[in-house]
């Protein structure tokens, strides 16, 4: 039983992406830890507001910032473990990479974190890359139901 945390995680638990500039890669997790999957998932659970109207809980104006910074950047953060750059990884650091180097890690990320969840279950899911865009967009509808 291998430990995922970052504390035992091995060289072979980790991939490297090449990054759009020559020279620059960041290092992830092959494969998360399940308490980084749940973690993930309650993150984006403390901005939702279950309503008995609605079939999917929604994002109130007021969190919808919040919510959407953490759909981009939560499993950015869960991910990497290391890189080229001569700065820690850390939450602001992850956050000034720019637009192509997360395109390509997000890319890399989707390939190695596939879903092994059927339509059925992504479409009750707010786990990040989990539910279809669609669904996961939805959450961003204000609570007068207007889309963000």
């Amino acid at each position: 039983m291998p430990l995922l945390s970052n504390k035992y995680i091995s060289e072979d638990d980790l991939e490297t992406i090449q990054l759009p500039v020559v020279g620059e890669w960041v290092r992830v997790k092959r494969r998360l830890s399940r308490g980084d999957e749940v973690a993930l998932q309650t993150q984006l659970l403390e901005f939702a507001v279950f309503g008995s109207d609605s079939e999917l809980p929604v994002v109130p104006d007021e969190k919808r910032g919040p919510a959407f910074e953490a759909m981009e950047f939560s499993m950015l953060e869960k991910a990497i473990v290391g890189w080229s750059f001569d700065a820690q990884v850390d939450a602001e650091n992850i956050r000034a990479l720019d637009p192509d180097s997360v395109a390509a890690i997000k890319d890399k990320l989707s390939e190695l974190y596939p879903s092994a969840r059927t339509d059925d279950d992504r479409k009750n899911s707010l786990a990040p890359g989990g539910a279809p865009l669609e669904a996961r967009e939805s959450l961003l509808v204000s609570s007068n139901g207007s889309a963000s």
